[in-house]
This record gives C-alpha cells, sequence and structure tokens, in this order.
C-alpha cells in the first residue's frame, strides 16, 4: 500500500510542477505580447463599440502587464451616439 501511496504522491507532485510551469509560461507570453495590442487599435474600437452599443473612440491605447494583473489603458476616449454622431461621453483616461 505504501508503494501505491509513493507513486500516487509522486504523479501528484509531477501534475502540480507541470502547471505551474505551463501557467508561468503562459503569462510570460502575454507579458511579452500586450505591448504588441496597440497595432490592433480598430479591433479594440469595435469590439468596444460591440459591448456598449455606442460608437467609441481613443486617440491612443497602452497594454501592459504589471505586478497586480493585466492592464489597458485608454486615452482620450469619447463615446458618441449612433445616430447623432454627437459626443455623449469624453474621457482624458480610461
Amino acid at each position: 500500500m505504501v508503494g501505491v501511496m509513493g507513486k500516487l504522491l509522486r504523479a501528484l507532485v509531477y501534475t502540480a510542477a507541470t502547471v505551474v510551469i505551463a501557467l508561468a509560461l503562459v503569462v510570460g507570453l502575454i507579458r511579452l505580447l500586450l505591448p504588441q495590442l496597440t497595432e490592433y487599435q480598430q479591433e479594440v474600437r469595435d469590439a468596444a463599440a460591440a459591448a456598449t452599443g455606442f460608437n467609441v473612440d481613443f486617440a491612443q491605447l497602452s497594454a501592459s502587464w504589471p505586478l497586480r494583473g493585466p492592464q489597458l489603458v485608454l486615452y482620450d476616449v469619447r463615446i458618441f451616439d449612433q445616430d447623432t454622431a454627437a459626443v455623449i461621453g469624453r474621457a482624458d483616461e480610461v
């Protein structure tokens, strides 16, 4: 019975180590790729418009992953009414 428990414990340790390494690789890749998000500004605008139901425009975006988690910052944000194209909201930074 001790042999079976030892094998089970070893398998559990190897599985946990594999999961930790895989998560570290995924987080590392995301941290490397987030700065490339600035090349997809139009896609971000389209996603924001689809999520809010309003036309959304911004001058610049910044993406990073500091220690506290992923961060996406939009600068000079304007929200437009879809019918009249009038500005209904504005923010320097979101």
